[in-house]
């Protein structure tokens, strides 16, 4: 597929850490939209060459990559190898979700060693080669200084509609890769991205949430609170509990075993006591179900190992939630599996 080349790039940082230092705060990235109030990024680089994935999961994605024949042939004509050539990834958006202005707004900020002239040459041969797929956009005027900007418009398949969806690519340079579903939401973040100034994200909240992240994390994220309550678990009775927070932050670090640490912020010092409480309790129901189901499922011991080793701490308004799995504990897992 024509688009495999370009999205390809993007979704093997997901699968990568699928599969799956000293604290420092993450920056609020220069082309983040002003609007944005959840964020996810993935430090690609950091997961593919930690010792868990490097002893037991590089292989397999290696190889999975190279089964993927047509992929590996538009990747290496692009001169772009994704184990090797991408550092991380971030996802911004807009919120709440659901709101028809902004359902199709949001942007993915690719970091790497990108080949710029080959990824052009091969964009205009797949532009020339079939225009329902790739197509050549130049918005005039749409610079800082007046300059024209070229954008690449990938129409996606969307399995749940069945249709396709446009995705707009733009090449900012060498390291930066931008892309967004919205033609004008990507033109802004250009804009901001050459005026390189400060970004001021207009929920303080969030930027501040932001800001205390810790960038050497395999995977950070910063979410509105209300987003707990408007998925899945809106239909269940700990919607009530759950209203209470404001801001959900952290993420998970990969190292030769793997380490969590969540802090959820309510709007009220009651409110989080009554958090607290509650995830002890749901903490606690989940060992006694696990314990009851792992003695015949080994496949589920790790994970009741990472229930026993969760830790919750209360202070003023906030929850903080730790859990760690070993190791040791993760490769007598893998053992088993074998």
């Amino acid at each position: 597929m024509a688009l495999r080349s370009w999205t390809g790039m993007l979704s093997v940082a997901v699968l990568a850490l699928a599969v799956a230092a000293p604290a420092r705060a993450l920056d609020v990235d220069k082309y983040l939209p002003e609007d944005t109030e959840t964020l996810v990024f993935f430090n690609v680089k950091q997961v593919l060459g930690s010792p868990l994935v490097k002893k037991h999961a590089l292989k397999n994605i290696q190889d999975a990559l190279k089964d993927q024949e047509e992929l590996a042939k538009q990747l290496e004509s692009l001169g772009f190898d994704p184990l090797k050539d991408l550092d991380r990834v971030l996802v911004a958006a807009p919120t709440p979700a659901g709101d028809q202005d902004k359902d199709n707004k949001g942007l993915v900020i690719a970091y790497g060693k990108f080949d710029v002239d080959k990824f052009k040459a091969e964009a205009e041969k797949q532009a020339k080669d079939d225009k329902a797929k790739l197509e050549i956009v130049t918005v005039k005027g749409g610079g800082v200084e007046g300059g024209d900007i070229t954008l690449y418009k990938v129409n996606v398949p969307n399995q749940q509609s069945g249709k396709d969806e446009p995705m707009y690519i733009h090449l900012t340079s060498k390291t930066t890769i931008l892309a967004s579903p919205n033609k004008e939401y990507l033109v802004n973040a250009i804009k901001a991205g050459k005026a390189d100034k400060k970004v001021a994200l207009k929920n303080k909240t969030i930027a501040a949430a932001i800001e205390k992240l810790d960038g050497q994390q395999s995977l950070g994220m910063v979410i509105p609170g209300e987003l707990l309550t408007k998925g899945p678990l809106g239909d269940l009775p700990v919607k009530d509990v759950l209203s209470a927070v404001t801001v959900v932050s952290g993420g998970m670090t990969v190292t030769d075993g793997m380490k969590m640490e969540f802090v959820l912020d309510c709007k009220d010092a009651d409110g989080a006591k009554e958090l607290k409480k509650n995830v002890d309790e749901w903490v606690n129901q989940g060992q006694l179900a696990l314990a009851l189901l792992a003695g015949g499922q080994k496949e589920l011991a790790p994970v009741l190992e990472l229930l026993k080793s969760v830790k919750t701490t209360n202070k003023d308004k906030s929850v903080t939630v730790k859990a760690e799995l070993s190791a040791e504990t993760i490769n007598k897992s893998i053992q088993q599996d074998q």
